[in-house]
């Protein structure tokens, strides 16, 4: 399991009716894929929803994993694909986002807390949230879940070259956005 991946192990001992497994699976991935999904929906406590539904999804339906990418890539493409089938819902029947919650930037700020853990990280998130979507996304998914171009391509549903195109211009973009805040870069 590439970059210290445990998921596949996880599942597959919840599989075989170690419950710890999911345990241990909604421990390790949990605020990560809230923070990753939050990126789509634009709304903290919708992507808590979401990220419960991808683990209760694993729970009951109990869908086969097949080792071609990384757990988390897979566990992210369901989270994505899930998250992008409640936009659609959202259109259809013209839901009114709880975006308007004057609570939601605390409870958004506290979880980057304890996703991120230090200042220069969450200056980053807030960057990142100022590119384009599919910049922000990717660069998301490259640089801070450490998934590599060809995991990401799969989970953003993009070609590798595609994929790599966009972490260049996302990258060019964050640089830009960072030095606009006034983010002075050290020589380290």
């Amino acid at each position: 399991m590439a970059n210290g991946d445990n998921g596949a192990e996880y599942y597959l001992r919840y599989l075989k009716g170690d419950d710890k497994g999911i345990e241990d699976i909604v421990r390790a991935y949990k605020d990560g894929l809230i923070f990753f999904l939050n990126g789509y929906v634009k709304d903290i406590y919708i992507a808590e929803e979401i990220t419960e539904d991808v683990f209760f999804r694993l729970m009951v339906k109990k869908p086969p994993f097949k080792a071609k990418y990384s757990f988390k890539t897979w566990l992210y493409t369901i989270g994505r694909n899930m998250a992008l089938d409640h936009l659609r819902r959202c259109r259809t029947s013209k839901e009114v986002s709880a975006s308007e919650n004057p609570d939601m930037e605390s409870e958004e700020v506290s979880l980057a807390d304890r996703v991120i853990r230090n200042e220069d990280k969450t200056a980053l998130y807030e960057a990142l949230a100022k590119l384009p979507e599919q910049y922000g996304q990717a660069l998301k998914l490259t640089y801070l879940q450490g998934f590599t171009n060809e995991q990401a391509a799969k989970i953003m549903r993009k070609t590798k070259r595609q994929m790599e195109m966009l972490v260049y211009r996302g990258k060019i973009a964050l640089k830009k956005q960072l030095q606009k805040e006034g983010f002075v870069y050290e020589n380290r």
